[in-house]
């Protein structure tokens, strides 16, 4: 009879998870990329239509508002984009401790299918020695 780990089933369902906890922890930290990629074009955006504000101080004082109107409605888009990036580091935060979790749950499986490995050798290894240590008494019987 060979080795059989009783909870093999739940070894690889452990496995399984852990690769789902990986697959989306990755996802969220592409979306959080994303969001900050986002965050720096707008952001861009803001500082472009700062300078044209100052230029048209100098030179286009009819167009101020406009300028000044554009910025605030930029500074409102920049402040929304960085409350999405905060709700979405909260999620990427959430999905590392799951991932801890499920890696924790999957080594003690593995500590447990290994434990269960050497005690199982031992018992195969005590099991040859009563046969060996037979086998010797019977010899010793009939030789003398």
């Amino acid at each position: 009879m060979g080795f059989k780990f009783r909870m093999e089933v739940n070894l690889k369902l452990a496995k399984h998870e852990l690769n789902r906890c990986w697959e989306l922890l990755a996802r969220e930290i592409n979306k959080l990329r994303q969001m900050e990629e986002v965050y720096q074009r707008e952001e861009e955006i803001a500082r472009m239509a700062l300078r044209q504000q100052e230029r048209a101080c100098r030179s286009e004082p009819e167009n101020l508002a406009w300028w000044h109107a554009f910025i605030n409605y930029q500074k409102q888009k920049l402040e929304e984009i960085l409350l999405e990036i905060k709700k979405q580091e909260e999620i990427v935060r959430s999905h590392r401790e799951e991932l801890i979790k499920c890696k924790i749950k999957t080594e003690k499986f593995q500590r447990l299918k290994a434990k269960r490995w050497r005690e199982y050798c031992a018992e195969q290894l005590r099991q040859e020695q009563i046969v060996i240590d037979e086998i010797a008494q019977n010899s010793k019987v009939r030789y003398f």
